[in-house]
């Protein structure tokens, strides 16, 4: 199985979500936080690594993404523009 830690939150391949095209889920001590991405979609970059595939290293549409969110408010982390 396909697990990676990062900042204490464990991020693996779906098993329990009932949406079958989501990338990866995250947990915190064991407890179910979200699911995220689909594997219908290509990403800029893939930082956790199991789906390098899908990378488009557009940095075009990587600006324009960054346009669209860059106003978001909330946690630094949460920021589209966070480097972390």
């Amino acid at each position: 199985m396909f697990k990676k830690i990062i900042k204490g939150y464990s991020i693996v391949l779906p098993t329990r979500t009932s949406n079958r095209y989501k990338k990866y889920e995250v947990y915190k001590d064991g407890t179910y936080i979200t699911a995220f991405g689909d594997v219908r979609y290509n990403h800029y970059k893939d930082r956790i690594g199991y789906y390098k595939h899908l990378d488009t290293l557009d940095g075009e549409r990587r600006r324009l993404y960054r346009i669209r969110h860059g106003k978001d408010k909330g946690v630094v982390e949460d920021n589209p523009n966070y480097g972390g």
